[in-house]
């Protein structure tokens, strides 16, 4: 048998082991490279890369030639965002103009994935709109608890309930006290005897202000909505603190931000045992 050969003469049509390595390797230089070939042949070495490689390097070539791609070969350009890395994502869809980014991110089947995208896409990821998740029960505020209980209790999952309350209209109303429900002896009425009086989050507001709510000493979990009050979403404490260490450990003139954020709540809760105490106090 002949050895296997790593032919490197014609990379546009032998997508090989080394061409594979340089891509993963050096994803600029190699696009720099690939820019100066016809579409054909960006297309048929694409083609060859791996499903994860190709929004990385398609990324770093002009936003002409992506254009000129999509152009020329629509249906090819389907896998490019469906195993593709987060950031290589982005930084793809962020080389298009608006309309051709919308139309790219439809084409995705996986819609756990679409949605993401297409949040990061219409919010920066600075802010808590870029955090929100899809997880969330919508009830009929005039709904019967006894009938909302007995369907909670029918599904079964490991996933934490994250519900909320919504008007006729679809709008954010209130979150709904799930332990009040759940611990109650005889549940009557409607859910709207069973709610907690919390603001929603709007998406664009900077996760650094977010994190210094003082709903986050009672809560671990809260709403997003819209400027309409339409449920987006929402976005826990946990992912939350998480995003403020990653923006602060990114930028090294926020190096303490983080420090100062988990400072000031600490600060709040100690106001809040304060002023449970001297409440008690003067009973």
């Amino acid at each position: 048998r002949k050895p296997v050969s790593f032919d490197l003469v014609k990379p546009m049509n032998n997508a090989n082991f080394l061409t594979v390595e340089f891509a993963h390797r050096h994803p600029v230089a190699f696009a720099r490279i690939l820019g100066r070939a016809s579409s054909d042949e960006i297309r048929q070495l694409l083609l060859g890369l791996p499903a994860e490689l190709r929004a990385r390097v398609v990324s770093r070539l002009r936003g002409t030639r992506i254009l000129e791609l999509l152009d020329f070969d629509a249906d090819a350009s389907r896998g490019w965002l469906e195993s593709a890395a987060h950031d290589d994502a982005i930084a793809l869809l962020s080389r298009l103009p608006v309309e051709r980014r919308l139309a790219l991110v439809n084409l995705l089947a996986g819609r756990e994935r679409r949605n993401k995208l297409l949040r990061q896409l219409r919010y920066p990821s600075h802010s808590v709109g870029s955090l929100v998740d899809d997880v969330v029960h919508r009830i009929d505020i005039n709904a019967q608890a006894a009938q909302v209980l007995a369907d909670l209790r029918s599904v079964a999952t490991d996933e934490p309930w994250r519900i909320v309350a919504v008007d006729e209209t679809g709008r954010f109303a209130a979150a709904i006290d799930l332990w009040r429900l759940l611990a109650s002896d005889k549940v009557s009425g409607t859910i709207a005897a069973y709610t907690l009086s919390i603001s929603p989050i709007l998406p664009e507001t900077p996760i650094a202000s977010a994190t210094l709510r003082e709903e986050w000493l009672r809560y671990n979990w809260l709403p997003v909505v819209d400027h309409r009050r339409q449920v987006l979403g929402g976005v826990s404490r946990s992912r939350l603190l998480q995003a403020a260490r990653s923006h602060a450990s990114d930028r090294s003139d926020m190096g303490d931000l983080f420090a100062i954020l988990l400072g000031d709540i600490s600060h709040l809760f100690g106001a809040l045992i304060d002023g449970v105490l001297s409440r008690r106090n003067t009973a």
